[in-house]
C-alpha cells in the first residue's frame, strides 16, 4: 500500500508536471482530463480536415497488447533523465520503475490470479472458461521490462 502512495505522489508532483508539458496534445493516453473521449474528438477533427482535401481517408485503430508490461527500463530511464535533473528524485523514479524486477511482484500477481481462478471455479456462471482464460493471460514482468501498475483514482 505504501508503494502505491509513493507512486501516486511521484507521479502527481514530479512526472506529470515534468513530462506533460513536453507531450503533444494528441497524446491522450493515461493523462488526467484526457482519455478515449478526447482521443475520439481529435480523430474526428483530423478526419474532417483531411476530408476537405481527400476523397478517401483511412484510420488505423490499434492497441498494443500488454504495452506497459513491455516498456524497456533502460530506454524509459533515458527519457526520464532529460526531464528530471535532481539526482535524488531521478533515483526515486528509477527505483519505482525498476520495482517490477522484484520477485515479490510476480509472486503477488500469481497469488491474486490463482485466488481469483479458484473463486470463479466455484461460481455458477456461463462464461466461466473465458474469465479463467482471461485471468491466465495476465502477464508477468520480465527483468528490465514493464512499469508498475498505476491505477487512476
Amino acid at each position: 500500500m505504501s508503494d502505491k502512495v509513493v507512486n501516486h505522489i511521484v507521479s502527481h508532483y514530479v512526472l506529470d508536471p515534468g513530462i506533460t508539458p513536453h507531450l503533444i496534445p494528441q497524446n491522450v493516453a493515461t493523462r488526467k482530463g484526457m482519455g478515449s473521449k478526447e482521443g475520439i474528438r481529435y480523430v474526428k477533427k483530423y478526419i474532417n480536415k483531411l476530408k476537405l482535401n481527400y476523397d478517401k481517408v483511412y484510420v488505423l485503430k490499434c492497441d498494443i497488447k500488454k504495452y506497459f508490461y513491455s516498456i524497456d527500463h533502460e530506454l524509459i530511464l533515458e527519457k526520464v533523465k532529460r526531464f528530471i535533473t535532481d539526482p535524488d528524485i531521478y533515483n526515486l523514479v528509477k527505483n519505482i520503475i525498476e520495482s517490477t524486477d522484484n520477485l515479490y511482484v510476480n509472486e503477488s500477481i500469481k497469488k491474486v490470479v490463482n485466488t481469483e481462478i479458484k473463486r470463479i471455479e466455484g461460481l455458477n456462471i456461463l462464461d466461466k472458461a473465458n474469465k479463467i482464460a482471461e485471468l491466465k493471460s495476465i502477464p508477468l514482468y520480465e527483468k528490465g521490462k514493464g512499469l508498475p501498475d498505476r491505477k487512476h483514482d
